[in-house]
């Protein structure tokens, strides 16, 4: 390989992380996020201001999904989602803003997490690629 492509080969590798791991750089992200990505909102920080970061949620439904409640329990094309609490679950199927179908860029997300006494912090919504990053991603400054 050639002086000239392997630099190159590694510049284009060096835009593909950058690209994926700074969105807050004006690039689009490399690739859509999938079904059990780690991700978290995009909080916007004022200048000047702390920094905030959205909590970590998991992807559950992509772009194109098909959502169904029944029985209640939360299904995504046909498969019922797992892994969360009954009280995530139960608040997303009581809900009367769940999709029955993930439009174009959007994402339906889930998380929880335990605080020191005891108690859940649920969270879930549905939201565009440009509102997540990766939860891998170094907090802006």
């Amino acid at each position: 390989m050639s002086v000239n492509a392997r630099a190159m080969t590694v510049t284009a590798m060096t835009v593909f992380l950058a690209t994926w791991l700074l969105p807050d750089r004006g690039v689009a992200q490399a690739r859509p996020f999938m079904r059990g990505d780690r991700v978290r909102e995009v909080v916007d920080t004022p200048a000047g201001g702390p920094t905030r970061l959205g909590m970590v949620v998991t992807v559950v439904a992509v772009p194109g999904d098909r959502i169904a409640v029944e029985n209640n329990r939360l299904l995504v094309n046909e498969h019922p989602v797992e892994g969360f609490s009954e009280e995530l679950v139960a608040m997303v199927t009581r809900s009367k803003r769940v999709p029955e179908k993930m439009a174009n860029n959007e994402y339906l997300v889930m998380g929880e997490y335990a605080v020191a006494d005891g108690s859940l912090v649920l969270k879930w919504g549905t939201y565009s690629a440009q509102k997540l990053e990766p939860a891998t991603v170094v907090p802006r400054q």
